[in-house]
């Protein structure tokens, strides 16, 4: 199986990692950013947690670090097995399938790992796909929007 988690600075996937890969190393661990924040991307290519972005551009407020700190780049480098990002278009079509077809009120961030699914981005799994929804900081005048951004 695979389970799906957002990335923003790394905390939340690394200490899931963490517990997961001692649990279940068989289950693999997917990480999700906004490609307008891709920050612990960029740190993966650089090679080092202080490579800070000039800038990051996304809906997902949440996941917008324009660095990751020294332990939870180790810890995502450890338990990570993959690392993606989707768009801003996926992001908001995702956050309003959640309102609109699961009656969940995530927010923007919360929403990168089913806009993964919804891209098609994640390989399938020999079993069963989870994704971690985590989240509800959304200011209500956005909801009306990104219902009608899901009915589209």
């Amino acid at each position: 199986g695979q389970v799906l988690c957002r990335v923003g600075g790394g905390g939340l996937a690394g200490g899931l990692g963490l517990v997961l890969k001692t649990l279940r190393p068989d289950i693999q661990l997917i990480g999700v950013e906004p490609a307008g924040a891709a920050t612990l991307t960029h740190a993966w290519q650089q090679g080092r947690h202080d490579a800070a972005l000039s800038g990051v551009h996304t809906v997902a407020d949440s996941l917008a670090p324009v660095v990751v700190g020294h332990l939870t780049y180790a810890a995502t480098r450890q338990t990570l097995d993959q690392l993606i990002t989707v768009s801003e278009n996926s992001i908001l079509k995702a956050t309003g399938c959640f309102l609109t077809q699961g009656h969940l009120y995530a927010e923007t961030g919360a929403a990168v790992t089913l806009a993964a699914l919804m891209e098609g981005k994640v390989p399938p799994a020999s079993g069963e796909t989870a994704v971690i929804v985590t989240g509800g900081n959304m200011d209500l005048a956005q909801v009306a929007t990104l219902v009608e951004t899901a009915q589209h």
